[in-house]
């Protein structure tokens, strides 16, 4: 049977230092109460007024959600306008999002349809259009993905309007994203070039597209314009 410790006598002479501090600690608390309690009851009401936010936040998005599914299964000739009042009220959140992407597709598809036609008011459509994307891309929710998605969207809106160097802005912000719609989006910019005449960039930009995306569609898109652009028949457009 082992022995039982030794004990150092002369130890149990000073008190435990942790017990001695601790002590003094609650002393000092009891001593400066009057103090503390203002922070504390401080604290508390920040703690409350978090967690207050936080509830009518949940709320407030629950009902963003319900106005917007009731929007978007109302008749086009009304769904339009509650939509942009509906964006209006919320401001950002992904509702007033959706709400926002909704707007822009569909003036987009009238800049399109207006495009095929030859419509005039094709260009009012697609600056409303870009507009709407603009307004979805400040959502701060965003992934990279949807932002260079929208970015995308705006940057064709704008072609079809003509606008081309803020198409081109559009585009190269897409562009400088990365991702895997980066291709789709050299293509927006070698497109641009090419129709402010500057053949010269529109092909580097399509020779770019066709060797970093060559195995997908994106290079075989960027093939055939340099097909194109290189033929003999080919005439640049004037600015």
């Amino acid at each position: 049977m082992s022995k039982p410790p030794r004990i150092d006598r002369k130890s149990l002479k000073n008190p435990d230092e942790f017990v001695t501090r601790g002590r003094a600690g609650l002393g000092f608390l009891v001593r400066h109460q009057k103090r503390f309690v203002p922070v504390l009851l401080g604290l508390g009401v920040v703690v409350v007024a978090t967690y207050g936010y936080d509830y009518w936040s949940k709320v407030q998005m629950e009902k963003g959600w319900q106005s917007y599914n009731a929007a978007i299964k109302l008749p086009e000739d009304q769904r339009w306008e509650k939509l942009k009042t509906l964006h209006g009220e919320l401001k950002s959140g992904r509702p007033a999002f959706f709400a926002a992407v909704n707007l822009a597709d569909h003036y987009f598809d009238e800049a399109k349809k207006g495009e095929l036609k030859g419509a005039a008011e094709k260009s009012t459509s697609a600056v409303t259009s870009a507009e709407w994307y603009q307004r979805a891309t400040v959502e701060p929710s965003l992934l990279p993905a949807e932002q260079q998605l929208l970015q995308i969207n705006r940057g064709g809106a704008l072609e079809i309007g003509k606008q081309w160097d803020d198409a081109l802005s559009a585009y190269q912000k897409a562009t400088d994203l990365g991702g895997d719609a980066k291709g789709l989006a050299l293509l927006g910019v070698a497109r641009v070039h090419e129709a402010k005449g500057e053949t010269p960039k529109a092909v580097e930009t399509y020779e770019k597209v066709a060797t970093d995306f060559g195995a997908n569609e994106y290079g075989k898109m960027a093939k055939n314009s340099l097909r194109r652009l290189k033929s003999p028949l080919f005439e640049a457009p004037k600015s």
